[in-house]
């Protein structure tokens, strides 16, 4: 029988996994259909872009890759500043909604590999700055699916905008 802890997680990893590969294609298309128009954008229509971007970042819709170069393309250097705002936000947006979704669900995941939950808990309360860190580093972590673990295992908020913000 599967609980409703498990259902949340299956719901969440299919939602995590699907989204992004289904918006990055829809999103990609757009932008190839619109790029002149997307090129004569004013101030505030980039504005509003950032807002959108970081919405979709903090559901883990985008991916931050096509965020990057979406700004890079049509802003260059320009885009930097925004960009980390926008990432920043999408971050703690993110965390924030993990947190009050469940975080719950991976406590009851990790009590079933104490050896792991030992280690996560011993890396997470020990040096959470160094650990958020190297979860930061990693190529192979998706920046939506950090923010919700991160958020789930219990890290604390300090340390996550710290390195999320320095990384």
């Amino acid at each position: 029988m599967i609980d409703n802890h498990s259902v949340k997680s299956i719901l969440l990893g299919g939602w995590m996994t699907i989204m992004p590969i289904l918006f990055s294609s829809i999103s990609g298309l757009y932008i190839i259909q619109h790029i002149d128009m997307i090129e004569s954008y004013t101030f505030l229509q980039w504005c509003i872009f950032f807002i959108g971007v970081t919405l979709s970042m903090a559901l883990a819709l985008t991916p931050t890759t096509l965020v990057a170069i979406c700004t890079g393309y049509f802003l260059g250097f320009n885009g930097l500043l925004p960009l980390v705002i926008a990432y920043t936000t999408a971050s703690i947006l993110g965390y924030t909604l993990a947190q009050y979704l469940g975080r719950n669900t991976t406590q009851l995941l990790l009590h079933r590999y104490p050896r792991t939950e030992q280690i996560i808990d011993q890396l997470n309360k020990k040096s959470p700055y160094w650990f958020v860190a190297l979860c930061r580093l990693s190529p192979i972590l998706p920046f939506g699916i950090m923010n919700v673990v991160l958020s789930f295992i219990g890290t604390p908020l300090k340390p996550f905008i710290s390195k999320t913000v320095k990384w």
